[in-house]
């Protein structure tokens, strides 16, 4: 309070804050929100041009503020921003990762992210793991399904301010923008990763529309609004509910009724355009012994590491390794989605970029093929006559190893 009173006396502050921003819809002009002071307050629009990352998640910035001259009433208007560098040394990641083997690196990163690995078999661990893909692989599109009290949700809203969970209703004018082009879609904001959670109450406006517009998004990266195309490297993740049986999911079809999700969600087109499914029914519901203790990375250090990481493109690398069955015809879906998720496994497990063919296989292809075959045999019970069979691949140097589709 006694920091706005200084304001309106129109004495410039200088703040620390990590501010948003987001396009007034009635004024048609930014606003910033300001956590420390509780408030909204005009900006300069040639601010988050310069810094776009404002949109969205926002950014920790140092910022002043004053009375804005310029307005009938009396306002606050941010003056200057000037962000805030991480203080991350990816060399210095790549050199710990260097003194550690890959399983003391997993125990390593889960620690960092809250959870005591000595509760978890090495094959939870990894599915644990997986669920950052979406956060250091550009366009890593999933879906996990699993009961309650597996800690689905918490991995997003915990780790990284890069992504935004919501179980908001689903429309073309929250997911891309409005037709008007005045106010972006979250997908328009600059988030590392979208969630949608408890998709088994998902609400739709038009869910025709809501589903054509992702079906674009999914399969390019870009959708038309409004006469506007809008291109983004944001992942999308779906989270849901299942009832669970022995262990199992209860119903063999994951996409059904019996699982109680919604019916747009069951169109194999739709379905086709994720990169898999994670098998979250096979992750124990989080007891009181599985709180991290020991050594890892800070909250903020990893969500860095994840943000920053984001940018490396390996793609290069797996497509030389990584390399599709001529015959039959492969499937182009499968190829992009191994590929890309096992860059993510790739950049996640070993930073410092060096592997050996055998890890290269147990740790990076194997699971993300497993990941997009389980979607795959899901098209195939939906649509056998369409979906006769995944892909198959070869793997080259370092790995010199044949493996199918599991």
């Amino acid at each position: 309070k006694g920091r706005v009173k200084t304001l309106l006396q129109n004495q410039p502050v200088k703040l620390v804050d990590e501010i948003s921003v987001e396009v007034d819809a009635l004024a048609d002009e930014p606003t910033a929100s300001i956590p420390l002071l509780g408030i909204k307050a005009r900006i300069d629009p040639e601010i988050p041009l310069k810094n776009p990352g404002l949109y969205g998640a926002g950014l920790w910035v140092e910022l002043t503020v004053k009375k804005d001259q310029g307005a009938k009433k009396s306002t606050i208007r941010v003056d200057e921003v000037e962000p805030i560098a991480p203080e991350l040394d990816p060399e210095r990641i790549a050199s710990m990762r260097k003194a550690m083997t890959t399983k003391e690196w997993m125990a390593f990163l889960l620690r960092s992210i809250g959870y005591n690995p000595n509760v978890y078999s090495s094959t939870q661990q990894l599915w644990l793991l997986t669920r950052l893909l979406p956060l250091i692989e550009p366009r890593v599109n999933l879906i996990e399904l699993a009961p309650k009290g597996t800690g689905k949700t918490y991995v997003f809203k915990s780790v990284s301010r890069h992504t935004l969970v919501q179980t908001a209703m689903m429309s073309r004018a929250n997911l891309f923008g409005d037709m008007a082009g005045r106010n972006p879609g979250i997908f328009d904001q600059h988030y590392d990763c979208i969630v949608q959670d408890e998709i088994q109450s998902a609400r739709f406006s038009d869910p025709k529309e809501v589903i054509g517009t992702l079906k674009d998004y999914l399969e390019t990266g870009s959708c038309t609004v409004g006469g506007k195309t809008m291109t983004s490297t944001t992942s999308f993740v779906m989270l849901g509910n299942i009832p669970i049986e022995h262990g199992q999911p209860m119903h063999p079809h994951l996409f059904s009724a019996q699982n109680c999700l919604p019916e747009p969600f069951m169109e194999t087109a739709f379905l086709d355009r994720f990169n898999g499914i994670l098998p979250g029914w096979e992750l124990p519901k989080v007891r009181s012994d599985a709180k991290a203790s020991g050594l890892g990375l800070q909250m903020g250090v990893i969500a860095q590491l994840l943000h920053v990481l984001r940018k490396f493109d390996c793609s290069e690398i797996l497509e030389r390794y990584v390399k599709p069955e001529l015959y039959p015809e492969p499937n182009i879906r499968d190829v992009k989605s191994v590929r890309r998720l096992g860059s993510a496994y790739l950049k996640l497990l070993f930073p410092h970029m060096e592997v050996t063919g055998e890890d290269f296989v147990k740790y990076c292809f194997s699971p993300a093929v497993q990941l997009r075959a389980r979607l795959y045999r899901e098209l195939e019970l939906r649509d056998p006559g369409e979906y006769k069979g995944m892909t198959r691949f070869t793997i080259g140097e370092p790995a010199k190893q044949k493996a199918g589709s599991v």
